[in-house]
């Protein structure tokens, strides 16, 4: 399902290519006027790369460029750079040092037919902005089809030692979606991860990889996303090097939550990601539902705990298959809201500098 007005802010001044800027592939081609100028994406790569800025300083940094521009912002003193941004003399002296390495990043990712989104510039999603408010990652570093951002989107999240029954469902689940043109969003890690991935290419359909590493560590496993599929859109948050660990893993979980309008719990703990994730998708407000096995209590005892807290059990109609309508249906007012949202707020921008400044229904359908 397609909304045609989710990228909104696409920028009005595009610098034109430099002839030595590697060929980008059709699609991406096609969605130039979507990214930030070059100088914004350089000035973002350069902030992300350079060690000891915390979310806080980046989030003000790139708050700040609509009124300063790059210049401006690493023009400025250091007296003015710790007032406005909280960066200390040392620190602010090392991001002006690492212009340098920064083209070197910018390029490579160039090369691998990779991109920057930016807050506040662009098709940078308005739902991150409009849902996590200053928890929203100031910069993205992609790679692939950019429209896949204007599909209402279903996230999964689970773990890495998942059940084969909860991997067979999770795939099931993500397989409809994708034929019914949802994007399948996940976090391409081993397991109920992987399986969403994979259902919803074995469908033909869409689906957005959040990782919890740099996006230059990644690169698809043949397993999950054969070569030459073009309808996979990866996305990181984080600096484009940098490995991948348990906190990177959580605080993607928020990203994933917000990009979907809707999330499905495969088999939860108590415990762990998976958990930290069901309980970040109520946080928001987005609508949850977890897979209810028939003997939810002793395999997935997280799914129950959800289920007592707003959840909604996910159940298998007569056929076999998931009963995906309610998802369906949920993701579809979530996504309609949001866009509301969003038009009231009026800009991604203007969302962006706001928040930087300042009795459940029984199912039908038998359980898994």
């Amino acid at each position: 399902m397609r909304l045609e007005h989710r990228v909104v802010e696409r920028s009005p001044k595009f610098d034109p290519r430099p002839e030595d800027e590697p060929e980008l592939d059709t699609r991406l081609a096609r969605d130039r006027d979507a990214l930030p100028p070059l100088e914004i994406q350089l000035f973002a790569t350069q902030v992300m790369i350079t060690r000891g800025l915390n979310a806080g300083m980046v989030g003000r940094l790139i708050a700040d460029l609509h009124f300063l521009g790059p210049s401006g912002i690493l023009g400025s003193s250091t007296d003015d750079a710790e007032l406005r941004y909280g960066i200390g003399p040392e620190l602010f002296e090392r991001l002006r040092a690492n212009l340098p390495d920064a083209h070197r990043t910018l390029q490579e990712l160039g090369e691998r037919q990779m991109f920057v989104l930016v807050a506040g510039w662009g098709a940078y999603p308005s739902q991150l902005t409009g849902v996590l408010a200053e928890q929203a990652p100031a910069v993205l570093f992609g790679q692939g089809p950019l429209d896949v951002l204007y599909e209402v989107g279903v996230g999964f999240c689970g773990s890495r030692s998942s059940s084969e029954r909860a991997i067979q469902v999770v795939g099931a689940c993500a397989a409809l979606l994708a034929r019914a043109h949802f994007n399948v969003v996940s976090g391409y890690a081993r397991g109920a991860d992987e399986a969403a991935h994979r259902g919803a290419i074995a469908a033909g359909g869409l689906t957005t990889a959040v990782l919890a590493e740099g996006i230059l560590r990644w690169h698809p496993r043949s397993d999950v996303t054969p070569q030459g599929y073009d309808d996979v859109l990866v996305l990181s948050q984080f600096p484009p090097r940098i490995p991948w660990n348990v906190g990177n893993a959580m605080t993607r979980n928020w990203t994933i939550c917000a990009l979907a309008d809707a999330m499905v719990v495969a088999e939860s703990q108590l415990t762990g990601g998976t958990f930290a994730a069901g309980q970040a998708a109520l946080k928001i407000g987005r609508p949850l539902y977890v897979i209810d096995f028939a003997d939810s209590s002793t395999r997935a005892p997280g799914n129950e705990y959800f289920i007592q807290h707003g959840a909604k059990p996910l159940r298998q109609r007569k056929d076999g298959e998931p009963n995906m309508q309610s998802v369906i249906a949920a993701a579809r007012r979530q996504a309609i809201s949001d866009e509301r949202r969003a038009s009231r707020e009026n800009t991604v921008l203007a969302a962006y500098h706001k928040h930087m400044t300042s009795n459940r229904v029984a199912p039908a359908g038998r359980l898994f």
